[in-house]
């Protein structure tokens, strides 16, 4: 460690973990939102299109390739539903239609399908 004048804060600062926004399945398997907006579905092996957010793991498929979109608008997080989905798709319990958006906050709980997800505003990367 360095032995220098204002050296302890400068690794505090320097070394403190990056938080990103994140889903967080059932199971504590995270998924971190790196972009601005981020498809979240099942990736295509026929076409090997794959989503930001490859649920394709968790093996359920009422998930569909693209499900749904999260994205940044400001310092909101919405949830939007694909157009084309046809599964359920919730914030809390409370369903959207296809094509609707929806703000979401810290804590939020978001359904696809028969997977919920936990969205944490500063998770741990």
């Amino acid at each position: 460690q360095p032995n220098y004048p204002g050296a302890a804060e400068l690794m505090r600062k320097t070394h403190q973990p990056k938080t990103v926004p994140m889903l967080v399945s059932n199971s504590g398997e995270k998924f971190p939102l790196t972009e601005p907006s981020n498809t979240i579905g099942r990736r295509d092996a026929k076409t090997g299109v794959t989503p930001n957010i490859d649920l394709a793991d968790l093996r359920e498929p009422t998930i569909h390739r693209k499900h749904a979109v999260l994205l940044r608008e400001g310092s909101t997080w919405m949830l939007q539903m694909d157009p084309a989905a046809r599964n359920l798709t919730a914030v809390n319990s409370t369903g959207l239609t296809p094509g609707q958006k929806m703000p979401i906050k810290d804590g939020d709980r978001i359904t696809l399908g028969k997977v919920t997800l936990t969205f944490r505003l500063a998770g741990e990367s």
